[in-house]
């Protein structure tokens, strides 16, 4: 009952999060066209590396570290390390990106407001997975529906303003609606944890997260795809890839809810045989269940790109509809990837990440110098397939013994 209900709020939340967001992205699109929307997909599908490399794992460790002990020192540690981690992002991207506009291209300076937003964002959602350990779903879902609803609002009307670009009015919507994230993540965490008990150590913390954050850089080191495919087959095969991966990303928030719910319910101390076959009917029936509006919407593609995006898109069709088709195959890894790393397989899982980022990246490169944007969306969808498989190997070691789960190491 309580996971139906924690699912039932960040996942209704995530669904509204991501259909603003959705719109947003589209009204980007739409504004800058395909060879700028490449571009900004490239520089923000880095800048999503940026916030990976900079979160240490500990948006996940803090989750699953909650679950499993309420009250330690290597949870306090972590919130003190992601403060410091988020606050060194903003001033090491706002500094780069004032370089690069100085030294190659004044164009740069539009992506600070978004690099400070991204900061802003990580700080929240590091600080809000204690709310979704505590069973408080609804803390987490309120403040993400709010920042994607406060950028859209936000967006449109600067949007129409003559001197900004579609990106830097973005960035400006990111950036104002992160730092209200942060503030009010800042507040819930005051209220709600304990943070005057004795501290573990900052190696010890960093040690015990480094799995986490092994499989979290690795995964996002997909959002590469663009710039290759901009590198290898020209900046309008690019924006159509960047069509294709983006605009159907928010779709993936979805399945991604589900697994953020499942983590801490699989790093339970006592979870048993029975639990662990109840979390693979869970999945199984999940991806069955998310497959029907990726089938739908891929079927209604040719139809609709165009009348949303303008008639510049008609040749992103075939790759978002192959897109679609691969991420069936993504819902089943992000929540394969989430149980095995509540139950403590969460080292297998970084390679396992690492690998299928290694596949996805070649192979859309490889798709985009060869077939353009349809190569490299059979690439993705081809990753998502390696990745799930992969994951999927992982499973038997665990129903052999009934109780048998590695031990958490010791501060």
């Amino acid at each position: 009952m309580v996971l139906r209900r924690q699912f039932a709020w960040v996942a209704g939340g995530r669904i509204a999060a991501s259909l603003l967001q959705a719109l947003l992205l589209l009204l980007v699109a739409r504004q800058a066209g395909p060879d700028q929307f490449a571009i900004f997909s490239a520089v923000f599908g880095i800048g999503v590396v940026v916030q990976n490399v900079f979160d240490l794992g500990l948006g996940t460790f803090v989750i699953r570290e909650r679950a499993a002990a309420r009250d330690n020192g290597r949870l306090t540690r972590a919130l003190y390390i992601s403060q410091r981690a988020t606050l060194a992002m903003a001033v090491c991207s706002t500094l780069l990106l004032s370089f690069l506009a100085w030294q190659v291209d004044a164009s740069f300076l539009v992506f600070v407001p978004l690099a400070i937003g991204m900061a802003a964002e990580r700080n929240a959602d590091v600080r809000l997975g204690i709310a979704l350990s505590d069973g408080q779903a609804w803390a987490h879902t309120l403040n993400l529906v709010l920042r994607r609803a406060g950028a859209l609002l936000i967006y449109i009307p600067l949007g129409f303003v003559a001197f900004l670009t579609p990106a830097l009015a973005f960035g400006i919507a990111m950036g104002l609606t992160g730092i209200c994230a942060a503030f009010a993540s800042h507040a819930y965490i005051r209220k709600s944890v304990d943070l005057s008990g004795p501290l573990a150590t900052t190696e010890a913390t960093l040690r015990a997260a480094f799995p986490f954050f092994v499989n979290s850089l690795s995964s996002q080191l997909r959002n590469f795809d663009v710039a290759i495919v901009a590198a290898v087959g020209g900046v309008t095969a690019g924006g159509f890839y960047a069509a294709a991966a983006r605009l159907t990303g928010p779709l993936r928030l979805l399945p991604q809810s589900l697994a953020v719910i499942m983590l801490p319910a699989a790093s339970q101390p006592d979870a048993t045989l029975a639990t662990r076959k109840s979390a693979l009917r869970t999945i199984g029936l999940s991806v069955t269940l998310m497959s029907l509006p990726y089938i739908a919407i891929a079927f209604a593609t040719p139809f609709a790109l165009v009348a949303v995006l303008g008639a510049e898109y008609e040749g992103a069709i075939t790759a978002v509809q192959i897109v679609l088709g691969g991420m069936v195959f993504g819902s089943a890894a992000s929540m394969l990837t989430s149980v095995l790393q509540g139950w403590g397989d969460q080292h297998a899982v970084g390679i396992i990440s690492t690998v299928s980022t290694a596949v996805c990246l070649v192979l859309v490169g490889v798709g985009g110098l060869s077939f353009g944007a349809t190569g490299a969306a059979i690439g993705l969808a081809v990753s998502f397939a390696v990745q799930a498989g992969l994951l999927a190997l992982r499973l038997p070691r665990w129903f052999g013994v009934p109780e048998a789960r590695p031990s958490t190491p010791s501060v």
